[in-house]
């Protein structure tokens, strides 16, 4: 059951950072520079890192949800 409980916050967390840095990439797309990063695309690097890690969580959590642990 904790394992459950972990995934599926973790993959919440990490999905909230990963959409985090793709509206900062966004918005230093718009406007050239944000946070004093020249390049927007850096953004979406990072984030791409922390969606796919999100996603494994959930997954983890949809496939534990039924057994008992």
């Amino acid at each position: 059951m904790k394992l459950h409980l972990i995934c599926k916050y973790t993959g919440l967390f990490f999905g909230g950072l990963a959409a985090l840095f793709m509206i900062f990439g966004t918005i230093g797309f718009f406007t050239g520079e944000f946070l004093g990063v020249v390049r927007f695309s850096n953004w979406f690097w990072f984030a791409n890192t922390f969606l796919l890690f999100a996603i494994f969580s959930i997954l983890v959590f949809i496939g534990c949800k039924d057994k008992a642990e």
